[in-house]
């Protein structure tokens, strides 16, 4: 907005520009100088955009200087009523504290009643007060007391159409599905240890899902499967001393009101995007689909044919980018504005210049297990039979394997189901992580992949494992379930795990004698997993490597896990 003013030339008053602004005395809880003695400081504060923003002078006068931010959203306000100094409060989520002062107690009440709104509000639009409205019976409110609700539906939901109407619940739920998954393993990491385990159940029940939700640990041509509900009482915690990762379980559907094998980018399309005469005040899936079934052309993915697609004539006709016409249409623009138009490449600087690293070919992560295979056909195994998946199964899964709780889980859900569901019905385990940084995880994964095209392209039989890792934040993220696996530790710890002779006597055990087939097999699978991670460890310069973050499959792999 500041932006767009500037650009027409307009001034922008303090007013207009931080409407929610002033000065505060502030003091730090934690300062590495512990010797110094902490004093309070008049900081100039700015709450907007659910952001509570600390600066040196105020922002409109010269280039002020932010010093300190904390989210706003789930934040508590709470005032300080005993203590040395009057007027004071604290603003504080998991992360963050602030600790400051008012110069009144009229400031005091309007920063509280600023923040609490901030807090509290949708966050489509910032929070800047609204007009009065008048609620469904007649009677006029403000952004204050019961009628919140009523003014942010109509004060900025109004502003919406239908498609974006449409997207923003959409969105929104999907939004806060993710968050409520992360937010469970970082509130079960302030609990006792003793405690995380009986209470991991109760907050898994009391999560809110969408009628539109999904698990977003795919890709968009990647079949669409709604989550249904959940399996409280299947989730497992990982204790450990930092953080308190979640092992959870969910139903999910697909084909319910459109093609079984739709993609997720086809379904989002076709609900959200083609559909422009939906009335969203009902926002139920059954709303959505029920509108979009009634349409002729069966869409299945956004990849379609643009000269089979009614309407499109027009744009199509004529050279360039078929999407940037259809854009261009769409928002009726006779020429794009000069802020896009410079960010798009030009047909003389298009030509790509192959390097040695863009030469290699990158596998899909579907077909590894196929290139693995054809690349160690001399060293061709029998594979694990069941009776010896049987043995391991009681030291690596517990007793019951992948498969035996997938269909014990389908089982309750036919159980619990409507006569009247429809759809494909399937369990997708995920584990939710907090308190680490998940986006060098994704680093490492993305390595892991490229240096398993490397080996399997050059004909090595070296075995890796990838899995899907979705960064929600800076210290929180999604992990794709690894099956049929624990770690070494877990292993060890196991009841039955010979006391001496470490991992061959339980390979023994579990495998066969040694040069039996079986026993062979297992042994081939560790050692072409030991070099791998081996010269991955090496070469990305891997540390914290332990017992506790190395896992061990049925078969005998070995699999790297926690790099963060």
């Amino acid at each position: 907005r500041d932006y767009g003013l500037g650009l027409l030339g307009k001034e922008i008053s303090l007013l207009d520009k931080h409407p929610c602004g002033g000065w505060l005395l502030y003091k730090r809880n934690n300062r590495r100088a512990a010797y110094k003695r902490k004093t309070w400081k008049r900081r100039y504060f700015v709450a907007s955009d659910r952001m509570f923003y600390c600066y040196v002078n105020q922002p409109h006068q010269g280039h002020s200087t932010l010093r300190r931010a904390m989210p706003l959203e789930g934040a508590k306000i709470v005032p300080v009523l005993t203590g040395k100094y009057p007027h004071m409060f604290e603003v504080h989520n998991q992360s963050w504290e602030f600790r400051v002062r008012a110069d009144s107690k009229e400031d005091l009440d309007r920063w509280i009643n600023l923040l609490r709104d901030e807090a509290e509000s949708k966050g489509l639009f910032s929070n800047h007060p609204l007009p009065p409205v008048l609620a469904e019976d007649g009677i006029e409110t403000d952004v204050n007391g019961e009628a919140k609700e009523s003014v942010n539906k109509s004060g900025i939901l109004s502003h919406l159409t239908t498609e974006q109407r449409a997207r923003y619940v959409f969105f929104k739920g999907e939004r806060d599905f993710v968050r409520g998954l992360c937010d469970t393993a970082e509130k079960l990491r302030f609990r006792e240890r003793d405690d995380r385990k009986s209470l991991a159940p109760l907050f898994i029940r009391e999560l809110t899902i969408p009628p539109s939700a999904y698990i977003p640990m795919c890709n968009s041509t990647d079949v669409w499967r709604r989550v249904s509900h959940s399996f409280p009482e299947e989730t497992k915690v990982f204790n450990t001393k930092e953080r308190c990762p979640l092992f959870m379980y969910f139903a999910v559907k697909g084909g319910e009101n459109a093609n079984v094998n739709m993609d997720v980018a086809g379904y989002l399309q076709r609900i959200y995007e083609k559909n422009r005469s939906i009335d969203l005040r009902d926002s139920s899936l059954e709303a959505l689909t029920e509108e979009s079934d009634g349409r002729s052309d069966d869409i299945e993915s956004v990849w379609t044919d643009t000269n089979e697609r009614d309407g499109d004539l027009e744009v199509v006709a004529g050279k360039g980018n078929i999407r940037l016409k259809r854009f261009m249409k769409d928002m009726n623009l006779r020429a794009l504005p000069k802020s896009i138009a410079r960010r798009l490449p030009s047909k003389r600087n298009s030509a790509r210049t192959l390097l040695p690293l863009q030469s290699v070919r990158i596998l899909d992560t579907k077909s590894i297990d196929e290139e693995f295979d054809a690349v160690s056909v001399a060293e061709a195994h029998e594979p694990i039979d069941e009776a010896c998946l049987n043995r391991v199964k009681a030291f690596v899964c517990g007793g019951e394997m992948w498969v035996e709780k997938r269909d014990r889980l389908l089982k309750e859900e036919e159980c619990m189901a409507n006569a009247k569901d429809r759809g494909v019905v399937e369990i997708l385990p995920i584990i939710a992580k907090s308190n680490d940084d998940v986006r060098q995880e994704v680093f490492v994964m993305q390595m892991i992949h490229y240096y398993q095209s490397v080996f399997l392209n050059a004909g090595l039989p070296i075995w890796l494992k990838t899995y899907r890792i979705l960064s929600c934040s800076k210290d929180t993220g999604l992990i794709e379930a690894l099956l049929d696996a624990t770690s070494i530790d877990g292993l060890k710890k196991s009841d039955g795990y010979p006391k001496t002779g470490g991992l061959l006597a339980y390979f023994k055990l579990v495998y066969g004698p040694v040069g039996s087939p079986l026993f062979n097999a297992a042994q081939y699978h560790f050692m072409t997993s030991l070099v791998g991670y081996s010269l991955v460890s090496y070469l990305l310069g891997l540390k914290d490597r332990h017992n506790g973050n190395i896992m061990i499959t049925v078969q005998g792999h070995l699999i790297f896990i926690d790099f963060g």
